[in-house]
């Protein structure tokens, strides 16, 4: 008989279904369609094949684990041989009324070892540690890659804002010269201006358009190289990207948090563990062991035919001196610390230039962002004087395509110079770590 569905279980699956396609698309701004710079960088990192490897990397610790783990398992095997020898051994002598046997040449024997550690002296525990330090390094150079992605995320994200930028303020221009060929273009029909005054204002904004053309061109292709990225399709005409705001003040400088930095911690941690690992190979040791055989000659070597035998016992070694090897190898590993301390002092250093350069173009920039806007204002009373002035015959259209010219270049530069100094202090975070 068919069971009928549970609606609950139907229920619990399609919030199930509908979490999971949430989670995939959560980085998506749902208003207006837009996108937000974490929401690139988090898409970017879900999707970067590498980040796979991870996982993988720590399946392979868990075997390796597991595996370090069988130590204190018994081992078994089984063997078996066959030998002929020249010689045997021959009493010299015989025994009144008992006959003495001929040792036989060929000897066969099989065995099953048993073997079985009761203290290895730390070297699984030992190993252990080696282990987990390994997976925490090796974990974290797929962190400094993707950290690298992040920056790569960074630089497109932001090109497509400058597009954005650009393009919007190119339609505003075009926009304003379109109002003034209309109204050039109605003072030629009625005799008050000559025909090639509206042909210069029409040449323009062809050349508008051609930027505008040359700025969508551009912008689609990092929005092309962003959607690989993030593995989200995005089409030019409906995706804006969020321009992130800006930040009152930046945080004080420190490398703790980046990958690169804590992949050399965790290198130092790894060297740590292997130099605690060598003092295991002095350290006594103990196992049990047992064999079981049959074979000819068996235990009673008086006794011709093939019988079984048993023996086991207990073993301890030591290795009480082994000539400073270990003693040397714990001083190549500290060795090798202190260069990782010296690499880690080298990053500090070349962080902290960059962070000195990055705080002084965020400085740049905020002094040039006041200066731009400053100059707009300036640029907008001159064309609108200019404007007025075209109107009149006062000036020619060319002096006045000059200052709606400079105008434009005044704002397109204010617009840059903003995205330049949000880009900067994300790059400023970026190469704290943070």
């Amino acid at each position: 008989m068919n069971k009928k569905s549970n609606p609950s279980i139907l229920c619990s699956f399609l919030s199930i279904m509908w979490l999971s396609m949430l989670s995939a698309t959560n980085a998506l701004a749902q208003n207006d369609g837009q996108l937000t710079l974490a929401g690139c960088q988090q898409l970017a990192r879900q999707n970067y094949p590498l980040l796979k490897q991870k996982e993988l990397l720590q399946q392979t610790n868990d075997l390796t684990i597991e595996n370090i783990s069988k130590t204190y398992l018994p081992a078994f095997e089984l063997n078996g041989q066959a030998t002929y020898q020249s010689d045997v051994l021959k009493i010299p002598f015989s025994i009144p009324g008992q006959e003495i046997p001929d040792f036989p040449k060929d000897h066969y024997q099989v065995t099953l070892d048993i073997k079985e550690t009761i203290y290895d002296g730390g070297i699984s525990r030992g190993h252990k540690k080696v282990q987990e330090a390994s997976l925490l390094t090796d974990q974290q150079k797929v962190e400094v890659e993707l950290y690298k992605l992040r920056q790569q995320v960074n630089l497109i994200y932001f090109a497509v804002l400058l597009g954005d930028k650009t393009i919007d303020q190119l339609n505003l221009t075009r926009d304003d010269l379109q109002k003034k060929y209309d109204q050039v273009n109605v003072a030629v029909k009625n005799g008050a201006s000559l025909k090639s005054n509206a042909e210069q204002i029409k040449a323009e904004i062809l050349r508008t358009d051609q930027r505008i053309t040359e700025a969508v061109s551009v912008k689609s292709a990092y929005l092309q190289s962003l959607s690989l990225l993030i593995n989200q399709p995005l089409d030019a005409a409906t995706v804006r990207l969020q321009t992130p705001a800006p930040l009152p003040e930046m945080p004080a400088y420190s490398i703790a948090t980046r990958p690169d930095l804590l992949l050399l911690q965790h290198q130092q941690m790894n060297l740590e563990a292997m130099k605690s690992l060598t003092k295991t190979s002095t350290t006594p040791k103990a196992g049990a062991f047992a064999q079981l055989g049959y074979g000819l000659p068996g235990p009673d070597p008086f006794n011709t035919e093939f019988a079984p035998f048993f023996t086991g016992g207990l073993k301890i070694s030591w290795n009480i001196w082994n000539w400073n090897a270990s003693s040397n190898e714990r001083q190549i590993y500290t060795i090798q610390q202190d260069m990782i301390n010296r690499q880690i002092e080298a990053l500090d250093i070349n962080v902290k230039l960059q962070s000195i350069q990055q705080m002084e173009e965020m400085r740049k920039l905020t002094t040039l962002i006041a200066q731009d806007q400053e100059l707009i204002t300036l640029r907008k009373s001159i064309s609108k004087t200019a404007s007025n002035q075209v109107d009149n015959g006062a000036i020619t259209v060319t002096d006045y395509l000059t200052q709606v010219n400079a105008q434009y270049l005044a704002e397109i530069t204010y617009n840059t110079h903003a995205l330049q100094l949000i880009y900067a202090q994300i790059n400023y975070l970026t190469t704290i770590g943070q």
